[in-house]
């Protein structure tokens, strides 16, 4: 019989598991059948698994309970807010908090829209003789446990408003932990390293406040704009809740978090903000979004990926987006497009083809404009394409990618101007440019500007036959933002600017899907602008500029797929040796495949075919729920891995990785989601093996992972039994 090495599932213990009584137990709990799950792993480092029970089939859904806490809470602090005397906002005129005197204002509360994915709400308070008006965008999600709000102030008068400061789209104190004890997980932003969208509890220690916030003006560099607290609570299913936060803000945005007696007190905030407004101006908030939960913090965060996947994010033809091949030559042939021409575009698509490689898309990046100096980062404000390398257009590029069904992706940086280019004349000589001696801003905050950047790259896209528009950002923009706030705004109006390049920046994206029918890759200098606004107009398909090392990215697909279902990067060739283990690390919902198939190598394009169509077969599996099996780790001695779950096809994956440095043989993993009664056969997709187990037994004493090899990657496919 042959041996089967890869999975050991405690076969003796599973088989005798009815006879034990502390192995694993059945019980009944608050009127609900629950799996107990004794794993033994508790605290920081298992968080995600710091639970009494399996999350079964039976408990992934949001409960009745989670969706009637969001309900009562959007009520308590936005939609009766005047009647309990409670605001779930605050800002202050001159001083004087509006929390302290909104009860004395005309509060109107309209339904303007409902539908099966939610109700929305606006609501105003007017009062008379006060030039502001505040009116407030309010949704109650059907589909999620989850409530939002954005918040503006508007000047309807005819004269300067009060100096506006302590503009927080969230302030209120949350939590009811009998032993107020709490905690606070964050993520860490796009920060060009291995720890790039790392998970980290947080404890309240001493009294110091916990603080979550932008970078120079982009929102997930430092800290991604999402964050979780959680506590114990007996009342509350499995004895825990919490609440996840969302800061929808894609500029210098601020959260702080303080424990008090009375639970954890939250501001969140534009973080610097001290203005008045003229007559027809409006700020905005953050959009806040909340999501209510019980049980596990793992399944909370599910429960906001496939929210935030299936109802927010852009639909490509009405349909959620699938899993994505790209390729290019810009990396082996081409120095990213300085080098690049039509004909050696359309022949790197055409070599790729016949070699039957499957994508779906074909990158073309930064350079394909004319260049100054010969690079293109001295070229950005130079938006034609060089005539001498392309002609009057990139269509007879994109012409052909159509023919064979295949999009195309192309990089812009509009934001950011520099020296000698024909935007810098441009803009200089309108005004429209925030001037700085290495280079420039354009200036979003007026409208002109946006006007202008609209129609123009509405005629871009189309003369070039652009499918996916890819916006870069490569630059702090705060340092421009508080430029034009002294130069152009004058005295007591900080952070205007910002506010009205940000509502700006947002209108600009709206203008690309309404009018130009482009999706947008969020490029942002590698997961830059993560936040949800951006989100729910773009994708991140390339999220961090640290990428291809195995190690680098293992760690940042574990944490980004906490809060953002859908990134993407790239993977590059190696060795025949290390390439399964490299591109499998690198798998993600979209991943560009950079291989020199120019050079002929024939082994190359053998190896990069099966890669390649090793992701076209199991990438759908990244759409599902997501359960780390391991803790987060960077080290070359530490496995790490994951499990993928489609609910709907009772179906999944298993990635796990064993690293050069480890001495480590088998690592013993807990999944989630699964039928406990269902017999589930796993297989080994390189050999082949497979065994079969319940669900029960897969929860409840897990399967043990063996890797005698140096270096490997497996992938273990689950189904039910036929």
């Amino acid at each position: 019989m042959k041996k089967k090495r890869f999975i050991s599932a405690l076969l003796l213990a599973c088989i005798l598991l009815p006879l034990f009584t502390g192995c694993a137990r059945q019980f009944w709990d608050a009127g609900q059948y629950d799996i107990a799950l004794n794993t033994g792993l508790e605290g920081d480092s298992y968080y995600y698994i710091d639970r009494d029970y399996a999350i079964d089939a039976t408990q992934v859904e949001a409960t009745e309970a989670e969706y009637a806490k969001a309900e009562a809470y959007i009520k308590e602090q936005i939609l009766e807010s005047s009647d309990a005397n409670t605001l779930g906002f605050d800002f202050a005129v001159d001083g004087k908090l509006f929390s302290e005197v909104f009860t004395e204002y005309e509060r109107n509360v309209e339904e303007v829209a409902s539908d099966d994915i939610m109700t929305e709400w606006e609501v105003t308070y007017k009062k008379p003789g006060e030039v502001l008006e505040v009116s407030i965008k309010a949704v109650l999600y059907k589909v999620a446990p989850v409530c939002e709000w954005t918040v503006w102030i508007e000047n309807t008068g005819d004269a300067n408003s009060g100096i506006i400061t302590d503009f927080s789209g969230y302030k209120a104190t949350i939590g009811n932990a009998g032993n107020n004890v709490y905690d606070v997980l964050g993520w860490g932003g796009g920060r060009d390293a291995t720890v790039s969208f790392k998970p980290e509890v947080r404890h309240f220690t001493d009294g110091r406040a916990i603080e979550f916030n932008g970078s120079n003006g982009r929102p997930s560099v430092r800290w991604a704009p999402y964050y979780n607290v959680y506590w114990e609570n007996e009342e509350a299913s499995w004895g825990k809740e919490g609440i996840f936060f969302s800061v929808g803000w894609t500029g210098q945005w601020k959260s702080s978090l303080t424990q008090t007696e009375n639970g954890v007190k939250i501001d969140t905030r534009q973080e610097y903000l001290e203005t008045y407004l003229k007559p027809g101006e409006s700020i905005r908030s953050a959009r806040m979004t909340l999501l209510f939960w019980e049980k596990d913090i793992t399944r909370a965060q599910n429960i906001w990926t496939r929210f935030l996947y299936n109802y927010i994010q852009p639909k490509e033809d009405g349909e959620t987006l699938e899993t994505r091949q790209q390729m290019n030559n810009n990396v082996y042939v081409t120095n990213l497009m300085e080098d690049a021409t039509t004909d050696n575009q359309v022949i790197g698509i055409k070599l790729r083809l016949a070699n039957g490689l499957p994508f779906d898309s074909w990158q073309m990046d930064a350079g394909w404009s004319v260049l100054f100096g010969g690079n293109w980062w001295s070229s950005v404000g130079n938006w034609t394409p060089d005539p001498e390398r392309f002609g009057e257009s990139l269509k007879g590029i994109s012409d052909v990618a159509h023919e064979y069904g295949i999009e195309t992706v192309l990089w812009y940086e509009p934001e950011r101007i520099a020296n000698y280019t024909d935007w810098k004349e441009e803009f200089m000589d309108k005004g429209w440019l925030i001037y700085s001696e290495a280079q420039s801003c354009i200036d979003l905050a007026n409208d002109e500007v946006l006007d202008y950047l609209c129609n123009f790259m509405k005629n871009s896209l189309e003369i070039n036959g652009v499918d996916w528009y890819r916006q870069d950002c490569n630059f702090d923009l705060l340092p421009y933002w508080k430029i034009r706030d002294a130069e152009t705004e004058g005295e007591n109006r900080t952070g205007i600017t910002e506010n009205k390049y940000i509502v700006n920046y947002y209108k600009y994206y709206d203008f690309l899907i309404e009018e130009c029918g482009v999706m947008i890759d969020s490029c942002a200098s590698g997961g830059k602008r993560l936040d949800l606004e951006t989100q729910s107009r773009s994708y991140p398909l390339w999220r961090d500029d640290n990428c291809n090392d195995p190690i680098v990215t293992q760690c940042q697909t574990y944490g980004i797929n906490m809060f953002a279902p859908y990134s993407g990067q790239s993977t590059v060739e190696t060795s025949s040796a290390s390439m399964k283990y490299v591109s499998r690390s690198n798998f993600m919902q979209c991943t560009n495949f950079v291989y020199n198939i120019e050079s002929g190598d024939q082994a190359l394009i053998a190896s990069a075919k099966n890669v390649m169509e090793e992701h076209v077969k199991y990438s759908p599996y990244f759409l599902g729920d997501y359960y780390p099996l391991t803790e987060w780790s960077d080290t070359a001695e530490k496995w790490i891995g994951w499990q993928w779950h489609l609910r709907d096809e009772n179906t999944g994956i298993i990635q796990m990785f064993k690293r050069q440095g480890s001495t480590q043989t088998s690592q013993l993993c807990y999944l989630s989601g699964l039928e406990k009664d269902t017999v589930y056969v796993l297989t080994d997709i390189d050999t082949g093996d497979s065994i079969e187990l319940t669900g029960y037994q897969l929860m409840t004493s897990g399967i043990t992972i063996h890797i005698d090899s140096l270096q490997d990657a497996k992938i273990i496919e689950y189904a039910p039994k036929a």
